[in-house]
């Protein structure tokens, strides 16, 4: 992402993290006016060419996963919000892209792509176009040589959208491309709280590292995360207009904390006693509690090892020797647009686990490689936001490798693999169990403490 640019004389501290955070190190006491930059590309550097010994590798399908762009902050329940000021910022539905009615429910202008984060996903597909249009020869069968999917979240679709204009050069080009947009219960880009054994185990573990802890003494001390959240909780509560007793879950804790960052990223001042460095700290715990689940094994391969199948499905097709013209009748280029909730997963289904909760536009590209002097021999790379990951094998996890062939890939992903009918049978409902448990907590809060 590009940086964001700070008026001469505010003092910024870098805090060792990664450029496009700056603006969440401002130390206390200043007060800066944030002059965004709008033609943003999340990928600032150069392609790293692929290679094997001394051997010069192509892709020839790949795969990218991109969480949407900037995008106005979810709807919080009871919450005041400005609702003039997002919508001037909201992106508008291009006219070419016809209309749809299955998208999730989202009061408007709340969760909504915004312009920058339209001019983020263009660069992104400018990003791609560059490096991969030509060597993918994606118009040699086009349309069919590229995949679109989205989670059912208009944000998603224009941001995946967007990026097919930057990739495409031509909005009708991008236009022709279906979209695959599927039922919250055949969902695989993210967990979407359909299914209670998946959510439960990632509400009980964040709960747990939320909830105040009993002292010896039997009076209790907030959690770490609890005590992050307590310096800023009144500051916050105050600028939503949120009761002073309204009790705060995780989920909400995110939300909240979210509505902050939306509206400082677009240059909007933080409420008195809120610094963005305590907002920092509290999505940074928060998003280190989640990785430490997504890293759990059967949380993996619940909750990602449907997408690692169809992932594992489209690369198969190169595993054994075929002709050119069967593995032509696949899409080279494979799009998903989702969101944090499959960037973080995903990356620990990779072996890669994320570091920083991902920004907009934040995306994973899972590359199949080969070189026609390695008597067509093929390997796996992925890149996060334009950077080789080394790979930790979930054989031996201290052993990590940047290239895999494609077998030690699938032998890497049959880890995380699980069938429709495994999937079905561990996450069976309870009989009456129909409602959406994260839609549950984010109405929440609105219980008093």
């Amino acid at each position: 992402m590009g940086d964001s640019t700070l008026d001469k004389g505010v003092s910024v501290e870098r805090c060792k993290i990664p450029v496009w955070r700056v603006y969440w190190c401002i130390k206390a006491g200043t007060e800066p006016e944030l002059k965004m930059d709008m033609k943003i590309n999340t990928l600032n550097g150069t392609y790293p060419p692929p290679k094997y010994n001394l051997h010069i590798l192509e892709p020839v399908q790949v795969h990218v996963f991109v969480r949407h762009g900037d995008r106005s902050p979810s709807l919080i329940h009871k919450a005041r919000m400005d609702t003039d000021l997002w919508l001037s910022r909201v992106q508008e539905r291009p006219p070419e892209l016809p209309g749809r009615t299955d998208y999730k429910h989202q009061e408007f202008p709340w969760g909504q792509l915004t312009k920058k984060g339209k001019e983020q996903a263009i660069g992104l597909g400018q990003w791609l176009r560059k490096y991969y249009f030509d060597t993918l020869k994606i118009f040699d069968n086009f349309p069919s040589s590229v995949h679109f999917r989205s989670t059912n979240y208009e944000r998603t679709h224009l941001t995946g959208w967007y990026v097919l204009n930057g990739l495409l050069g031509s909005s009708k080009a991008a236009a022709s491309i279906p979209v695959d947009i599927r039922g919250e219960k055949d969902e695989t880009l993210m967990d979407t709280g359909e299914y209670r054994r998946v959510s439960t185990i990632l509400k009980e573990h964040m709960d747990a590292v939320t909830k105040p802890v009993k002292q010896p003494d039997g009076t209790y001390k907030p959690s770490e995360i609890g005590a992050l959240f307590e310096k800023v909780k009144v500051g916050i509560s105050s600028f939503l207009a949120l009761e002073p007793n309204t009790r705060f879950n995780w989920l909400v804790m995110i939300l909240t904390v979210d509505v902050l960052e939306c509206g400082f990223l677009h240059g909007d001042i933080l409420p008195e006693s809120v610094l963005a460095a305590d907002l920092y700290a509290i999505k940074t715990a928060l998003g280190n509690c989640l990785m430490t689940v997504y890293k759990d094994m059967l949380y993996m391969r619940l909750g990602m090892g449907r997408l690692m199948r169809e992932i594992v499905e489209a690369l198969s097709q190169f595993q054994s020797k075929k002709s050119s013209s069967t593995t032509a009748a696949f899409p080279s280029l494979y799009l998903y647009t989702g969101h944090d909730a499959t960037i973080m997963p995903l990356s620990a289904a990779l072996g890669a686990p994320v570091k920083e909760w991902p920004d907009f536009c934040s995306n994973i590209i899972i590359e199949l490689l080969r070189s026609a002097d390695l008597s067509e021999r093929y390997f796996i790379r992925v890149l996060y936001n334009g950077v080789e990951q080394p790979l930790a094998l979930f054989s031996n996890p201290k052993e990590t490798k940047v290239l895999l062939t494609l077998d030690e890939f699938l032998e890497q992903s049959s880890h995380t693999v699980i069938s429709e009918e495994e999937f079905l049978k561990l996450c069976r409902q309870p009989v009456g169990v129909s409602s959406n448990l994260y839609d549950e907590m984010r109405v929440e809060q609105a219980t008093k403490a």
